[in-house]
């Protein structure tokens, strides 16, 4: 019966692979080794009494038959070595104090598997409310969701629950996990996915309520949706507009943001946001050429924006960045002269172009409050005014 040589991986690399050795050897668990890009294993076996050597011989499983390998001779009862992931046997031969040769073992078999990094990218449905018999069944999309793998419903007390079912898909994108109700007390849960060779990950956002307790909602790191709004100032920073508005900032204007979360990976979410914003421009000015003289305008914005959003502390804290264009409006620009009146000046759609950071802190349930600064630039022919917009909004997951 074959037994397993459990070897050692290499952190360091940007994707790990870890390697499973099957044959009668047996592993040291308690050494790590790192060596560049290579993964070193440790292949050992009982000691023997009178020994002056051991010969170690692997060869490689290739179509047109085996290959050597290693050949090498050793004082020690193992060897360190560094296999990719093939068929292969091997055998050791003992060699005496005298250094005469015993009888070589047969060959046993060896295997060298990859083993594969589990991500999970979503888990839905979010919230059960369990009202019946009917078994909990949680679907699961990600990668690496294998037919070994080992999936458990992980509770906040950290007690890891075991499925009566997992149904794996061939492409190991799509796996379905089923419960009996029985199994899963009220509380919030994650999924925990555990590949052979140790690689595992975690995906919180669960909730299971029972009976006719109060219905959860859906954790705040499942919301799709969100919409904000508040006050934002804008700040011009450079020159082009000063001989009408000279001014250091406008501090009156509203921010508003819709955004959706389309793409969940474990580095993050991707979606669309939109974007519009007005804001109130006036100045007065009074001058030995036109004497008094006031000019006041409407800015009012729409962007269309692609969205990467990072979560922490189980999505209570986001960190959104949306970049994108669209057109600006100078509604209502009106210039003021003294002894010429009221007259209109030019108005018009401008194209524009923008990046925006914000910080949402959720405060309680799905009510947020943001903070973040949008730059952008107007695309006018002539010049290219910017501005820096700071705001200030609250606002709501769903």
């Amino acid at each position: 019966m074959e037994n397993y040589l459990y070897k050692f991986f290499l952190k360091k690399s940007i994707f790990p692979v870890f390697l499973i050795i099957c044959g009668n050897l047996f592993a040291n668990p308690d050494v790590e080794y790192y060596q560049k890009s290579q993964i070193v294993q440790r292949l050992s076996w009982p000691a023997e009494n009178d020994v002056f050597s051991y010969e170690i011989e692997i060869e490689k499983k290739e179509p047109n038959g085996w290959t050597p390998v290693v050949s090498e001779k050793t004082v020690e009862p193992y060897i360190e070595l560094s296999l990719e992931s093939a068929e292969y046997r091997y055998r050791v031969t003992v060699y005496d104090l005298l250094g005469r040769k015993r009888p070589s073992a047969d060959w046993s078999s060896l295997r060298v598997l990859q083993a594969l990094q589990p991500e999970v990218y979503s888990v839905s449905p979010g919230l059960f409310h369990i009202e019946d018999d009917q078994p909990v069944n949680i679907k699961i999309t990600g990668k690496n969701l294998i037919k070994n793998s080992r999936i458990f419903l992980v509770s906040s007390e950290g007690k890891n629950i075991e499925p009566d079912k997992f149904s794996p898909e061939k492409n190991s994108e799509k796996a379905e996990i089923s419960f009996d109700k029985n199994k899963l007390v009220s509380g919030s849960y994650a999924v925990k996915v555990s590949n052979p060779g140790g690689l595992e990950t975690l995906k919180p956002g669960i909730v299971i309520n029972h009976g006719k307790e109060a219905k959860g909602e859906i954790p705040v790191s499942d919301k799709k949706f969100s919409l904000s709004q508040g006050w934002g100032m804008l700040i011009p920073l450079n020159a082009i507009f000063a001989r009408y508005f000279d001014m250091p900032f406008s501090p009156i204007g509203i921010d508003m943001h819709l955004s959706y979360r389309l793409f969940s990976f474990r580095f993050g979410k991707f979606g669309l946001d939109l974007s519009p914003s007005w804001s109130y421009l006036s100045a007065e000015h009074n001058d030995d050429l036109n004497g008094y003289w006031s000019v006041s305008a409407h800015m009012i914005s729409i962007s269309f924006n692609i969205l990467y959003e990072a979560q922490f502390f189980n999505g209570r804290l986001r960190l959104d960045a949306r970049i994108g264009g669209g057109l600006t409006f100078l509604a209502d620009l009106r210039l003021f002269i003294n002894e010429i009146g009221q007259r209109e000046s030019l108005a018009g759609w401008i194209p524009r172009a923008n990046a925006l950071i914000s910080v949402d802190f959720f405060v309680f349930n799905a009510f947020y409050v943001e903070a973040g600064v949008e730059f952008f630039m107007l695309f006018t022919g002539e010049a290219l005014p910017i501005y820096l917009r700071p705001s200030v909004c609250v606002g709501w997951a769903f």
